[in-house]
């Protein structure tokens, strides 16, 4: 066999070869599921594509396992997320999960969803850290907007975990839902609190604690910093875009 019918015979052997183990690799996740185990009724896990439509025939999605130990779950995620962590789905009973069409990095740690609770992320999410409970109390919910931004080791608490008791025995910090708008940015190590409303295009600093009581009453976009953290600059957008790619299209306020 000549040098030349020699190396294309390689080269043919090696697109064969290549067909092959991808053929067999598609099939492995094809077999595969996210589901880990469903020990109740009525739980529904619905992937879609990028035009929402729902997806049968899914392909495993990396970094993703789904329970339900209770009934009437919902859980909707797209194809393409982009997990660059694990993210473990615990459902009870009545829970619904939604995150968002996003090509992002997608970095969520959740605790066991405890009955009727619920967490609705929109679109275009990136995040490279949030932590999320919702684990200790029921009925909670967590409404995050589109295009939104978490630095790392930020965390968002519906509740605070251990009762405070007046001295009549009333319980004095139950648990309230969360808004975060849309297009927010929330610093490196910041804590959002139970009740909070963060206006559209805000900003929160790094390692800030936002509170209910922060919540402005005008609703109007800002910067907030602080251990609780104020408003510091009102009626403010940002930019996912860095200083130097964004001072070459816009001017720059010295």
């Amino acid at each position: 066999m000549s040098n030349i019918k020699y190396h294309f015979y390689r080269f043919m052997c090696n697109i064969t070869i290549g067909k092959i183990k991808r053929f067999f690799q598609y099939k492995k996740n094809m077999s595969k599921t996210n589901i880990v185990y469903n020990r109740g009724e009525n739980n529904k896990f619905i992937v879609l594509d990028s035009q929402d439509n729902e997806l049968h025939n899914y392909q495993y999605i990396k970094n993703l396992s789904v329970k339900f130990n209770g009934n009437n779950n919902l859980v909707i995620l797209y194809e393409n997320i982009n997990l660059t962590k694990s993210l473990n789905i615990v459902c009870s009973s009545n829970n619904i999960l939604k995150i968002g069409r996003t090509n992002n990095p997608v970095n969520i740690t959740l605790t066991d969803l405890c009955e009727n609770c619920k967490l609705i992320i929109g679109n275009d999410l990136t995040s490279y850290g949030v932590h999320i409970p919702l684990h200790d109390s029921k009925g909670m919910e967590v409404n995050i907007g589109n295009s939104c931004l978490f630095a790392g080791q930020t965390e968002i608490r519906a509740y605070d975990g251990h009762s405070i008791i007046d001295n009549c025995g009333n319980i004095l910090n139950s648990p309230e839902n969360i808004t975060i708008g849309n297009h927010c940015w929330i610093g490196v190590g910041s804590m959002i609190l139970k009740g909070s409303i963060i206006p559209d295009n805000s900003v929160l600093g790094a390692k800030s604690l936002y509170t209910k009581r922060t919540n402005p009453n005008d609703l109007q976009s800002g910067i907030f910093v602080g251990v609780p953290a104020k408003r510091v600059r009102k009626d403010i957008n940002w930019d996912i875009r860095n200083f130097d790619t964004l001072s070459q299209i816009m001017p720059v306020n010295k």
